[in-house]
Protein backbone atom coordinates (compact mmCIF):
# COMPACT_ATOMS: atom_id res chain seq x y z
CA UNK A 1 0.00 0.00 0.00
CA UNK A 2 2.67 2.55 0.96
CA UNK A 3 4.43 1.97 -2.36
CA UNK A 4 1.53 1.23 -4.69
CA UNK A 5 -0.86 4.12 -4.10
CA UNK A 6 -0.90 7.90 -3.75
CA UNK A 7 -2.13 7.75 -0.15
CA UNK A 8 -0.49 10.89 1.20
CA UNK A 9 -2.99 13.48 -0.09
CA UNK A 10 -6.01 11.62 1.30
CA UNK A 11 -4.53 10.59 4.65
CA UNK A 12 -5.11 12.49 7.90
CA UNK A 13 -3.24 10.04 10.16
CA UNK A 14 -0.99 7.03 9.65
CA UNK A 15 -1.57 4.52 12.47
CA UNK A 16 0.72 1.63 13.33
CA UNK A 17 -0.96 -0.61 15.92
CA UNK A 18 0.52 -3.08 18.37
CA UNK A 19 1.80 -6.55 17.68
CA UNK A 20 5.42 -7.02 16.69
CA UNK A 21 7.31 -4.23 14.96
CA UNK A 22 9.54 -6.78 13.20
CA UNK A 23 6.80 -7.30 10.60
CA UNK A 24 6.70 -3.55 9.86
CA UNK A 25 10.48 -3.41 9.80
CA UNK A 26 10.79 -6.28 7.31
CA UNK A 27 7.98 -5.11 5.01
CA UNK A 28 8.62 -1.36 4.88
CA UNK A 29 12.39 -0.87 4.76
CA UNK A 30 13.62 1.59 2.19
CA UNK A 31 11.22 3.48 -0.04
CA UNK A 32 8.04 2.84 1.99
CA UNK A 33 9.64 4.21 5.15
CA UNK A 34 10.99 7.17 3.17
CA UNK A 35 7.46 8.04 2.03
CA UNK A 36 6.07 7.72 5.55
CA UNK A 37 8.86 9.90 6.96
CA UNK A 38 8.39 12.52 4.22
CA UNK A 39 4.62 12.55 4.85
CA UNK A 40 5.23 13.36 8.53
CA UNK A 41 7.97 15.90 7.79
CA UNK A 42 5.54 17.72 5.49
CA UNK A 43 2.91 17.97 8.23
CA UNK A 44 1.21 14.57 8.28
CA UNK A 45 0.56 12.72 11.51
CA UNK A 46 1.87 9.38 12.79
CA UNK A 47 0.36 7.45 15.70
CA UNK A 48 2.32 4.47 16.94
CA UNK A 49 0.59 2.26 19.49
CA UNK A 50 2.67 -0.32 21.31
CA UNK A 51 4.78 -1.91 18.54
CA UNK A 52 3.99 1.09 16.34
CA UNK A 53 5.57 3.33 18.96
CA UNK A 54 8.70 1.22 19.03
CA UNK A 55 8.74 1.22 15.23
CA UNK A 56 8.79 5.02 15.13
CA UNK A 57 11.95 5.23 17.23
CA UNK A 58 15.52 5.23 15.94
CA UNK A 59 16.42 2.09 17.83
CA UNK A 60 14.55 -0.65 19.70
CA UNK A 61 15.47 -2.87 22.62
CA UNK A 62 12.54 -5.09 23.57
CA UNK A 63 12.69 -7.88 26.15
CA UNK A 64 16.48 -8.10 26.06
CA UNK A 65 17.50 -11.69 26.81
CA UNK A 66 13.91 -12.96 26.64
CA UNK A 67 12.13 -15.15 24.13
CA UNK A 68 10.53 -12.14 22.42
CA UNK A 69 13.80 -10.19 22.17
CA UNK A 70 13.98 -7.57 19.43
CA UNK A 71 17.06 -5.35 19.17
CA UNK A 72 18.03 -3.10 16.29
CA UNK A 73 17.92 0.16 14.40
CA UNK A 74 14.75 1.49 12.78
CA UNK A 75 14.51 3.82 9.77
CA UNK A 76 11.68 6.18 10.70
CA UNK A 77 13.48 7.71 13.68
CA UNK A 78 10.68 10.04 14.80
CA UNK A 79 12.06 9.55 18.32
CA UNK A 80 15.83 9.93 18.15
CA UNK A 81 16.47 7.71 21.16
CA UNK A 82 16.14 4.03 21.96
CA UNK A 83 12.69 2.62 22.74
CA UNK A 84 13.18 0.13 25.58
CA UNK A 85 10.62 -2.28 26.95
CA UNK A 86 8.50 -3.92 27.91
CA UNK A 87 7.21 -1.67 30.69
CA UNK A 88 5.82 -4.60 32.66
CA UNK A 89 9.13 -6.49 32.90
CA UNK A 90 9.91 -10.11 32.13
CA UNK A 91 7.47 -12.83 33.18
Amino acid sequence: FFLTSAWESDTALVVFPGGRDVFYHNALQGQANSRIREYVELGGSYLGLCAGGYYGASEIEFELGGELEVVGKRELGFFSGKAIGPAYGKG
